[in-house]
């Protein structure tokens, strides 16, 4: 499966010290809980990022096995796209900057806005479905507010879907090119 997850994305009034390098973290996987923590076990989560809110009012975009972002502005909203790919083989998709790209399988990409953040991340647990999204906000350490809105979750057909949706169109067309032809009179 390979899954596109889309929102906006407003972090405001970031007031931490010392820096917390883990404020919220995003998962996907499946079985998930309702409770605000971190899925038990470990190995329900397919793949995760966080967000850690520095000194200096701002935040950046975090992978909890080591990578963090530059910094981005406190009160600005940024389109948040997440592409996650677990198809079995490379997926070519549509950047939010207009230029195509790909992700290897058990990996994932994440963008802000227009900005590639991070670039084929290696999944936690590639075996964990990419059934649920999560949202932990636990940090107690620091205050913020985290606004997230207009969510879009595009489940991206595997390449073998793309042959049968091919054909699918492929019969259509001929069926309403048949149809055209016998109901304007032009049969032979």
């Amino acid at each position: 499966a390979a899954i596109i997850y889309s929102f906006d994305l407003t972090v405001s009034g970031v007031s931490a010290s010392p820096a917390v390098t883990t404020a919220a973290t995003w998962f996907v996987g499946s079985g998930f809980g309702t409770d605000n923590g971190d899925p038990s076990p470990a190995s329900l989560s397919n793949s995760r990022f966080a967000i850690g809110f520095n000194t200096d009012g701002t935040f950046n975009f975090h992978v909890i096995s080591g990578s963090t972002s530059s910094s981005f502005s406190s009160g600005t909203t940024f389109a948040v796209t997440w592409v996650l790919n677990d198809s079995g083989s490379t997926l070519s998709y549509l950047g939010p900057d207009g230029q195509t790209d790909t992700v290897g399988n058990g990996k994932w990409d994440l963008w802000a806005g227009s900005t590639l953040v991070f670039d084929e991340k290696t999944a936690d647990n590639s075996s964990a479905p990419l059934a649920e999204l999560k949202f932990v906000f636990e940090n107690t350490s620091s205050s913020g507010t985290i606004t997230m809105d207009n969510f879009s979750i595009a489940a991206v057909p595997e390449p073998a879907e793309w042959g049968l949706l091919s054909g699918i169109g492929l019969l259509a067309f001929c069926g309403l090119r048949e149809w055209r032809q016998h109901g304007a009179g032009l049969r032979h």
